[in-house]
Order: C-alpha cells, then structure tokens, then sequence
C-alpha cells in the first residue's frame, strides 16, 4: 500500500516525540514522525507540482490536543496538528478515514487500560510544539527501517527544558 506522509525534519521536536512514543508505546517504530496525508492506497500517489507549492507557502505545523479513537481492536492515542492549505491543495486523501484529523500517533495498542492511562498522562501535560520544518515524503508498506541511526540515549541532549520535564514525568508512570 502507498501512502504520502508529512514528516516532521524539526530535531528537536522529532527528538521529543520519537521518545515520548518509544516511552508510551514500550517499542520501537520503523517510521519517523509524520502525520499520514494520503492513503492507503494501491497506486503510488504523484501529486508533485502540488506538493511543491504547498511546500514552497511555508505553512505553520501546530501541534497541541490530545485526542484518541478506536481503530479495530487497536486504542490510538495521538497528538492533533494542525495546518493550513492541506484541503486546499488537495494533499488530504484517506479513504479509510474521510473525516479531517491530522494527527501524530504516539500509541497504539489493544490494552484498554495502558490507553486510558496514556491518554489522561498526555492531557495533563499541555503540549504544544509549531514548526514549518517539514517536508512530504512517499512511503510504502513494507519499506526498510525509516529511523535514524541516531542512538535513542542522545535524544534527551538537545531537548528544551519544558519537554525534557514532560518526559520526566511521562518516565515515571510509564518507564520500565
């Protein structure tokens, strides 16, 4: 299947998030942060020109809100986004969810307990990161590993001192 994500290039937010899901979800993921903004589809989407002009206004990625929904069995726990020009430009298509929510995932899971507790965790914590470092990429089911080699130990070094309290507190609730 063939999907366009926006993925987030800003380090310091990548860093921030990619710990905060490692820490609620207790595995690793084999695609960075993004936001999904097309798919699954059969057919590998080619909207380029489109894609250049959305790129080139510079719109402002705000991420804030914590919302959830069922999925099959799966919880998922995200994080909103929001970001101007997506419907303009006809960069939202996702045909197994028409309604408009972009979103980051931070968990994803069948225990109905551990998402309630994530869940409750994250609205206590008032995120709220913006950024217009970005970019749309295309990414196919089965692809290799799309995670930095960067070691995970690291990340915490270059995080700002409101996040780095935000994944203390996470860490002590959810921490092996």
């Amino acid at each position: 299947m063939h999907f366009l994500f926006l993925e987030i290039l800003d380090q310091e937010i990548v860093r921030f998030l990619s710990e905060l899901r490692c820490l609620l979800s207790k595995k690793t993921h084999r695609t960075n942060i993004h936001i999904t903004i097309i798919g699954p589809r059969e057919n590998k989407p080619r909207p380029k020109k489109t894609i250049e002009r959305f790129l080139d206004e510079k719109h402002a990625l705000k991420i804030s809100g914590v919302g959830r929904f069922i999925n099959h069995s799966d919880h998922v726990i995200y994080l909103a986004a929001e970001i101007s020009g997506l419907r303009t430009h006809k960069l939202w298509n996702k045909s197994d969810y028409p309604a408009f929510n972009p979103h980051i995932t931070l968990y994803k899971g069948n225990d109905t307990a551990h998402a309630d507790k994530v869940y409750h965790h994250l609205k206590d914590q008032g995120i709220s990161l913006e950024t217009t470092d970005y970019d749309i990429i295309p990414y196919c089911s089965g692809q290799p590993d799309l995670l930095s080699t960067q070691k995970r130990s690291s990340w915490t070094q270059s995080i700002p001192d409101n996040n780095q309290r935000i994944l203390a507190e996470i860490k002590q609730h959810f921490a092996p």
